[in-house]
């Protein structure tokens, strides 16, 4: 009979045997994809990082942007959220997942807490911190037209001056405004605020032809070094040499 040592060894080799015929695992497009993170106006982007907030949209321009792409993207928008919060949580919201494109999408609340000055630095503070950490930033301005106030005018100016390597603005007024300079119906639902799926899908097309030069990812086959044919015999052979000679050995051991 065999000693115990050629037997284990004769059951690795089976194992590797079998496991070069699992299929590999395939990859729902992940795969040497960009981490793409979205921060900013819940209203221009169309749906938060609450799961369950009612007023999430299923046509945002989160979900539209990941369906072209075809990754995941991280939604890090708060309801009602300021620049000066977005600072803030900056760090571990947005550079803790080490992204390669931040979306920052202004938002319209500045106008009722910060001056125009205040809201500029905010903005610059984080495309500053993106950069430093290698992410590509992808900036879409405010899409409101003021009335009775200048300030987003003011600082959508403000963003579309910007000139730095790596940061990309994208005119949202530009997109989404009609000739009587208000936005356009077929891109809202009607209260000259809130954005319809058209509006969310206007600003994704953008985001993806700008930002990833219209590169959908497809999915990739990950496997092991060990899964090559070539390995995975030498393996095979290699193993069951060895519990050859472990073999034989035990049966001279056993005559004598």
């Amino acid at each position: 009979m065999m000693g115990r040592h050629c037997q284990v060894f004769v059951a690795i080799t089976l194992s590797c045997f079998f496991l070069l015929f699992i299929p590999p695992i395939a990859t729902a497009g992940d795969a040497g994809a960009p981490v793409v993170v979205v921060i900013g106006d819940h209203i221009t982007v169309g749906e938060t990082m609450v799961k369950d907030d009612p007023n999430n949209s299923q046509d945002s321009v989160i979900s539209q942007l990941g369906s072209m792409l075809n990754v995941s993207v991280h939604n890090m928008v708060m309801t009602g959220d300021i620049s000066w919060n977005m600072l803030t949580r900056f760090g571990p919201d947005v550079i803790s997942l080490s992204p390669d494109v931040v979306v920052l999408a202004m938002t319209r609340e500045d106008r009722n807490w910060l001056s125009v000055a205040e809201s500029e630095s905010n903005y610059l503070n984080m495309i500053s911190l993106a950069l430093a950490n290698g992410a590509q930033v992808l900036l879409v301005t405010v899409p409101v037209n003021d009335s009775g106030s200048s300030f987003h005018s003011l600082i959508n100016d403000w963003a579309k001056s910007l000139s730095y390597k790596n940061v990309h603005v994208i005119d949202a007024w530009a997109l989404l405004g009609d000739a009587n300079d208000t936005l356009a119906s077929e891109y809202q639902v009607g209260d000259g605020v809130h954005l319809s799926p058209a509006g969310h899908q206007r600003i994704a097309d953008e985001l993806f032809v700008v930002g990833f030069g219209s590169t959908r990812y497809e999915g990739e086959e990950v496997t092991m070094p060990w899964r090559g044919p070539m390995v995975g015999w030498g393996i095979i052979g290699g193993l069951g040499a060895i519990s050859g000679l472990l073999y034989f050995q035990g049966r001279r051991m056993n005559k004598s």
